[in-house]
């Protein structure tokens, strides 16, 4: 599992709305990250060892859903809406709540 909301390193939270990022640049800052030993990645039971970069294009694809990123190419997204960043524990239950029924909402 790979946690992006280390401020100092968040790639995301100093995105603005209307720019650009790709999941090519992502991937390479989290692969620094991890070989500088930064990051550790667990490898889960009956999967790949480098299942973290799966989790960076899933979650990429929910920032889309959510309406926070559009895709503006191939490897390509634009931040479309400032993404919350909770301050403490009481709203990040808050946004998973949020983000729980938005995909409810938008399943049917």
């Amino acid at each position: 599992m790979v946690h992006f909301s280390l401020a100092k390193y968040n790639c995301l939270k100093k995105l603005g709305t209307g720019k650009n990022i790709s999941l090519k640049y992502v991937n390479y800052k989290l692969r620094e990250r991890i070989s500088n030993g930064d990051i550790i990645c667990r490898t889960l039971p009956l999967h790949d060892e480098n299942q973290w970069e799966k989790s960076v294009r899933d979650y990429f694809r929910l920032l889309e859903e959510l309406f926070y990123f559009q895709r503006a190419g191939k490897d390509l997204y634009r931040m479309i809406q400032v993404i919350p960043w909770p301050s403490h524990v009481e709203e990040a239950k808050l946004w998973d709540i949020d983000i729980h029924d938005t995909l409810i909402n938008n399943s049917g």
